[in-house]
C-alpha cells in the first residue's frame, strides 16, 4: 500500500442491504483510528454503475474510505467469501484481521494492531 501505512479493505456491493450497516461501522472505526491507515471500500460488482456506488456511499454517510471497483483481482487475491468482509493488513502486507461487518470498536482495534 502507498504511504507505508497499514491497509484496510472493506468488500461490498451497493445492492447489499447488510453492507449499509457494515460500511457505517467500518467507516466509524476508521475515523476513530485516525489517518494512520489507508482505507479502501472495494465494490465487488464490476457492472455496478458509478452513480449507484456513489449513492451508496452517500447513504452510509460518506465514510473515510476510498472507493475502487474490483475486476476480480482482489476477490481472488484475498479469497473473499462474503460481502462485508473486512481485512486489515500491516505495513508488510500481512493480514492481522479478517472478519465480516466488524463493529467500529473492532475495526479501530484491528487498525491499532496493524501498527497505525
Amino acid at each position: 500500500m502507498p504511504n507505508n501505512k497499514p491497509a484496510l479493505f472493506y468488500f461490498f456491493t451497493a445492492s447489499c442491504s447488510s453492507c449499509v450497516t457494515g460500511a457505517k461501522s467500518v467507516g466509524a472505526g476508521v475515523a476513530k483510528a485516525g489517518s494512520g491507515v489507508q482505507a479502501v471500500a472495494v465494490d465487488l460488482d464490476p457492472g455496478e454503475p458509478v452513480n449507484i456506488i456513489n449513492g451508496f456511499m452517500q447513504d452510509v454517510g460518506n465514510p473515510p474510505l476510498s472507493v475502487v471497483r474490483d475486476d476480480g483481482t482482489l476477490l481472488k487475491r484475498f479469497n473473499v467469501d462474503a460481502l462485508g468482509l473486512t481485512m486489515v493488513l500491516d505495513r508488510a502486507g500481512r493480514v492481522v484481521y479478517r472478519g465480516v461487518d466488524p463493529s467500529a470498536a473492532q475495526t479501530a482495534q484491528a487498525i491499532a494492531a496493524a501498527g497505525s
